[in-house]
Order: C-alpha cells, then structure tokens, then sequence
C-alpha cells in the first residue's frame, strides 16, 4: 500500500485538520476514510476506492464511527456509496450536531 501515497495528494485539501505530510495510509487509515467520506465529492470517493477496497471502507466505517455526517449524507453514503443495511448502523454515532443536545420545552 505504501506506493499509493501519491493518490492522497488530489485529496489534500480534504485534510486540513492534520499534518498532511505525515500522513500514513495505513496507520491514518480511519481518518483518512471517514475525511473523505464526510467532505469529499463524489470524484474523491471514487479516489479513496483507489487506495482502499470497498470491504476494507466498510469495515473501517463500521467499527470506528466518527461523528462527522449530516443526516441526508449518512443516508447517502449508508445506502448508494457504501450499501449498508439499516439494521447495521448506529446513526447517533455518525451524525454531527453543531447545536447541542435537542431539549423539549
């Protein structure tokens, strides 16, 4: 996998939150996945299944869930990019709330 570090290049400005030059596609593999998942395009998905195998961003998204996606986005990428069944999903513990915790009067 180590010669597929120049394929993260056209995904550099997805990782602005780390150290680009340090980044291990191995090692880095979760945050680089769910980076891409998140808040690349279509054309930067198709990129990432250039590095990894569908079944190795499943497994990832799966057991190491990230708080990062928007409701429609989850769904998107849970049935079209990812096909995902319901049944295998913990939706709390993928969406984003940039407004705290829902309270009712």
């Amino acid at each position: 996998m180590e010669n597929k570090k120049p394929s993260l290049e056209k995904l550099k400005k997805l990782f602005w939150s780390a150290n680009f030059e340090n980044l291990d596609i191995v090692k880095d593999k979760a945050y680089i996945i769910h980076q891409t998942l998140a808040f690349g395009t279509l054309s930067d998905i198709k990129l990432l299944f250039n590095i990894y195998s569908l079944e190795e961003v499943r497994h990832i998204f799966l057991k190491q869930p990230q708080p990062l996606y928007s409701p429609p986005g989850l769904n998107f990428l849970q049935k079209y990019i990812l096909q995902i069944e319901d049944a295998r999903l913990s939706k709390e513990r993928y969406i984003k709330n940039v407004f705290g915790p829902i309270t009712r009067p």
